[in-house]
């Protein structure tokens, strides 16, 4: 999947945190600046936009450079006047300054439109359930996403990302492109890096009532049609040919939600990974677990798409609705 990445421009520092993926594998600590150096520095800039005419309008496009590489310069978005970016070089030299810390992974997604940096927190378990916890910093360049700061622990039996919820204190804050855009980044960043070791005791706290709720056979096949509902039948508000392409798109998602509700229920009942322990055989957290195990490895039609959604995208949400549904069961 390395055509997938702008430019084999990802680095991971020992082992890489999520799906195996990794193309330069570094055993040396570096910080973020030294590490897009290592995997390949680029930058971006903004540029006027003007009518075929020569008349200027109020709009600006966001260009990523021609880089050393030879790869040619690139529109990634237009965007307002008011917008400010926060550009690789930007982003990583607030990570140094907030974090100070050597970076886990670092990457650049969509040709250089999305830059992402991880960096490792301490260690925890639930009931023996071995947990990685990382804080991950995404900057998307392409004018249609802010920057966000969000908490993503990892299950080292089966390296899937958790993602919990946010109402128990994950992490995720969002930086608008503008004028304070720099400023906000790097206070967040230090006040997140500094509070998210606090927060983990209740984190991990939360986690262990999971383990301690059994669920029945019975109940799963309910509280999964909670996490993956069936869509709603569309109103007959329009014409039939439109009401028909809906009816089939709403057919497609009820598939879709019942594959999902199947796989989840599978993984669930001993096919998903580390299903055998004491704290995911049978329990809240195990199905929990099911969810995420499924949302983090199937795979769509492109893979680097799929990882951005498994942390921070759709199959994200799901995770959090699972992780509430399923923290439902503890009240």
């Amino acid at each position: 999947m390395s055509h997938e990445i702008f430019g084999e421009r990802y680095l991971n520092h020992r082992q890489p945190a999520w799906h195996g993926l990794g193309l330069t594998i570094t055993d040396r600590q570096v910080g973020a600046c030294d590490a897009l150096k290592l995997m390949g520095p680029y930058d971006i800039h903004m540029e006027p936009l003007f009518m075929k005419d020569g008349t200027a309008v109020e709009r600006q496009a966001i260009v990523r450079d021609a880089t050393d590489k030879g790869e040619a310069a690139k529109v990634l978005g237009t965007v307002g006047m008011e917008y400010r970016p926060i550009g690789p070089l930007a982003t990583c030299l607030a990570y140094d300054e907030a974090v100070g810390q050597p970076v886990e992974t670092i990457g650049a997604l969509r040709d250089g439109a999305v830059l992402f940096i991880t960096v490792k927190l301490p260690n925890w378990s639930v009931a023996g359930d071995e947990i990685e916890d990382y804080l991950l910093v995404v900057n998307p360049m392409d004018g249609l996403e802010a920057a966000q700061i969000v908490r993503s622990p990892v299950r080292v039996v089966c390296a899937n990302t958790l993602r919990l919820s946010r109402s128990l204190g994950a992490v995720q804050y969002k930086v608008r492109h503008n004028e304070n855009a720099h400023t906000q980044l790097l206070e967040w960043l230090r006040q997140v890096y500094a509070g998210a070791v606090e927060k983990s005791a209740m984190i991990r706290e939360a986690c262990e009532i999971l383990t301690t709720v059994k669920v029945s056979t019975n109940e799963v096949p309910l509280i999964l049609r909670d996490i993956y509902p069936d869509p709603k039948v569309p109103r007959n508000t329009a014409p039939g040919e439109v009401m028909k392409k809906r009816l089939e798109h709403r057919e497609y998602l009820a598939e879709y939600a019942a594959v999902a509700r199947e796989q989840v229920a599978l993984l669930f009942g001993g096919k998903g990974r580390g299903m055998d322990t004491p704290a995911a055989a049978g329990t809240a957290w195990g199905l929990y677990q099911g969810v995420i195990e499924y949302e983090d490895y199937k795979w769509g039609k492109n893979a680097v798409q799929a990882q951005e959604s498994a942390l921070f995208g759709a199959r994200a949400d799901i995770k959090e609705a699972a992780f509430d549904r399923c923290m439902a069961l503890t009240k």
